[in-house]
């Protein structure tokens, strides 16, 4: 999403400057949000890292499956948005524009998955190992940069005082991250430990 006169998209804006870039998409209304184009853009990306991490290249199908497999991230967070915003009501915004401008700040964790998949492509999956590890401690950066700019935007998008914008971050944080980890955990625990165990017990 491009404002007038712009030559940077708005993900690109908002890595550096994000509660002037908030605020331009605000005041420049852009017709009907698409809901999902962001969300699947973030799912795209991660099926991405799934294929050059399992195979080193970029294959249709490890990309969708890692993406399809990975689905669950994108729609955790809309849901904890829903929760955590009331549906944009209080801004006088439909749902489908808040998350527009909520996956907005998702660039810091695009640009982490590009490296991530641009590393894939260089390192072969044997090798990998040392340098998963490595860029998995990076991920101290998007973390911290992405609380940065959704500050601004639960500041500048949902009109939020510091102090809520503050608890609305932390309450977003809560909810995606414990359920998106009882999820991936517990599908993990599903598909591969209790197969084990019934063959374990199993006469």
């Amino acid at each position: 999403m491009r404002q007038p006169g712009s030559t940077w998209s708005a993900e690109a804006r908002v890595l550096f400057r994000p509660a002037a870039t908030f605020g331009e998409l605000m005041r420049h209304e852009c017709g009907r949000a698409p809901l999902v184009r962001k969300p699947l853009l973030l799912a795209f990306l991660l099926g991405c890292s799934v294929s050059v991490l399992a195979s080193g290249r970029f294959s249709v199908r490890l990309i969708t499956d890692g993406a399809l497999s990975f689905l669950f991230v994108p729609l955790i967070e809309m849901a904890a948005l829903a929760l955590v915003t009331g549906t944009g009501a209080g801004r006088g915004i439909s749902f489908r524009r808040t998350v527009d401008l909520f996956f907005t700040g998702n660039a810091p964790w695009l640009l982490w998955l590009v490296g991530f998949a641009v590393l894939g492509c260089l390192v072969t999956p044997v090798k990998m190992g040392p340098w998963i590890l490595a860029f998995f401690a990076g991920s101290l950066i998007p973390v911290s940069w992405s609380v940065y700019i959704d500050y601004h935007f639960y500041r500048e998008v949902m009109n939020r005082p510091p102090a809520s914008a503050v608890r609305d971050i932390l309450i977003h944080r809560a909810i995606s991250w414990v359920v998106a980890g009882a999820y991936f955990f517990g599908i993990a625990i599903w598909s591969e430990l209790l197969p084990e165990f019934a063959a374990w017990i199993k006469p």
